[in-house]
Parts: structure tokens; C-alpha cells; sequence
């Protein structure tokens, strides 16, 4: 699979606004069952311009990796899946507007190079997970923007999406 191009398609067919990447995230915070919701926005004061965005709740959190990971798959139970019909893609919407993301739940650390997969078209080096020793409470994930791009230069479509996105929250 071209995960580029993968990426890509998606961006532009299905996540088509920064509203919408928060709204999977928000969503799967709720199918948790999260009572709340926490979102962060850290602007860069640097010169590259390279933001954090933070959502973090109290659902359930996530029990394995590949729950997260794996196209088209969902680890949400049986009722989840009659009632929302979840496609397990959501989560992947975080990539095209991100060049890194974060993710910490239970005893789960899994970090995502998105600039690297974009760069690559290959899962290979780009998806770290580590088991933790200390579980961590409910679902947390960082979200960080590609650099601004130098005065006068083309604004990249990821960048789009994230300044996108930041406009949404």
C-alpha cells in the first residue's frame, strides 16, 4: 500500500477541514465514554513556527496498539459498533495535518512520524510503541505542526491542514 498516497486521498476526500480531525478525535473521547475533555493550544514563539495541539480525556482509554494502528479495525465493543458504525480511519485524519503525533493511554506510548511516512510512503521507522511501566488515566494525544514555511515559499497542503485545524479549536 502506498501510505502517501493513502494519506493523501484522505485529506482531500474525507478530512477536509480542520473541524473535522477534531471532531474524530472528540468522537472516539466520547465513544470512551469521557465525561471530559481537555484541549491545549501551545503556539511556537520560535522561528520555525511549529505548534502543539493537545486533546486529553478520561474514557477508557486504549487497551492494545493495534486498536490505534490498524486500518480499518476499531477496538470498540460490540454496542459501539451497531450504534456508530465506526470505519477505523478517524485517527488517521491526526496524520495529514500533522508532521508528529503522540500518543499516551494506560500503559501505551506510541509515537508517529507523519512527516517521515509522507517523505517515505513506508510504515517503516515511522510508528514507535512503548510499553510503559506507570499506566497513564484516559486517552491523550499531542498533535504537532509542521514548521511555518519560510517567507515567500509555498505553504504545503499539511501545513494547510493544520492551520486548518488550529482554527477549528
Amino acid at each position: 500500500m502506498d501510505l502517501g498516497r493513502f494519506l493523501t486521498d484522505i485529506a482531500q476526500n474525507l478530512y477536509t477541514s480542520g473541524g473535522t480531525i477534531a471532531d474524530e478525535i472528540i468522537q472516539n473521547a466520547q465513544r470512551a465514554g469521557a465525561t471530559s475533555l481537555a484541549i491545549r493550544l501551545l503556539r511556537s514563539s520560535g522561528a520555525d513556527g511549529v505548534s502543539l495541539l493537545e486533546f486529553q480525556d478520561d474514557g477508557s482509554g486504549l487497551a492494545k496498539a493495534d486498536d490505534l494502528l490498524k486500518l480499518a479495525h476499531s477496538g470498540w465493543s460490540k454496542k459501539t459498533k451497531s450504534e456508530d458504525s465506526p470505519f477505523g480511519l478517524g485517527f488517521f485524519s491526526t496524520l495529514t495535518a500533522t508532521d508528529r503525533v503522540e500518543v499516551r493511554s494506560r500503559n501505551l506510548s506510541i509515537v508517529l512520524d507523519s512527516a517521515k511516512l509522507r517523505a517515505t510512503k513506508s510504515i517503516d521507522g515511522v510508528v514507535t510503541v512503548t510499553d510503559e511501566v506507570e499506566d497513564a488515566p484516559g486517552f491523550r494525544v499531542r498533535l504537532y505542526s509542521p514548521p511555518k514555511p519560510a517567507s515567500g515559499a509555498d505553504t504545503s497542503k499539511t501545513r494547510e491542514s493544520w492551520d486548518a485545524l488550529e482554527s477549528a479549536i
